[in-house]
């Protein structure tokens, strides 16, 4: 009996609690017997159920609902082979970098379900957790930063021109001579009290690909040049 409950009970256990969750999403009022229950506005409801729309609209409400600030931290993830051995001390200068910013990130005013591959959500106690990911985002050197699939979840980069331009150095920049894309972009965890429809907690991000060739800066011809960074925003600073 011994070897037979060692053999069977992690079965048997993971089928319990199978059978518990499936409960618990289920509507109170669900009676599988006579066919009667729960209406389909009322299964909606429960934020398992909800579709992409609908968890875009009550994350666009939290997020105009909330005030505060983020932090914004990037790290590196590769350099050209050329900087390398300096990788440490960029990382320690970037998270020395790192700054506070207003409110939620990105530009979810604009949010739409067709800017994302998934949304989902589930409710656990007094709170709606949120989850949306961001389709790839490509811009070249004059990017918007609340604007695209991604900049509508999160920050990118405002005009990397702008900045250049801002440093006094000449530069050119022929067509498709600077990419930068957006990808793995996510809000994740993103807790948003259902009483008070605020955000008290979440964590945004993406990795952001630079490629730069045939740029020209300070009249040098940049050619060959990849790299790529870690970028998070985190809800409270």
């Amino acid at each position: 009996m011994l070897d037979f409950m060692k053999q069977y009970f992690p079965k048997l256990l993971a089928f319990v609690v199978a059978i518990l969750i499936f409960i618990q999403v289920l509507p109170s009022d669900y009676d599988p017997f006579n066919g009667s229950g729960t209406s389909v506005s009322t299964v909606s409801d429960n934020p398992l159920f909800w579709s992409k729309e609908q968890v875009v609209d009550y994350y666009k409400k939290a997020a105009a609902a909330t005030d505060g600030k983020s932090v914004q931290t990037i790290s590196v993830i590769e350099l050209p082979s050329t900087l390398n051995s300096f990788k440490l001390v960029i990382n320690s200068a970037l998270a020395a970098a790192s700054i506070s910013t207003n409110g939620i990130t990105g530009g979810y005013q604009n949010l739409t379900a067709s800017d994302l591959t998934s949304a989902r959500a589930f409710k656990l106690g007094n709170y709606i957790y949120v989850n949306l990911s961001p389709k790839d985002q490509t811009d070249g050197i004059y990017g918007k930063k609340k604007e695209g699939t991604v900049g509508h979840v999160v920050d990118v980069l405002d005009g990397v021109a702008t900045a250049v331009q801002a440093i006094g150095l000449p530069a050119e920049y022929p067509e498709g001579s600077v990419k930068l894309d957006y990808k793995k972009a996510y809000a994740k965890n993103v807790k948003i009290n259902a009483q008070t429809g605020k955000i008290e907690s979440g964590e945004w991000g993406y990795n952001l690909y630079v490629s730069v060739n045939g740029a020209k800066l300070s009249k040098v011809t940049l050619k060959d040049i990849n790299a790529s960074f870690a970028y998070k925003v985190k809800y409270p600073a």
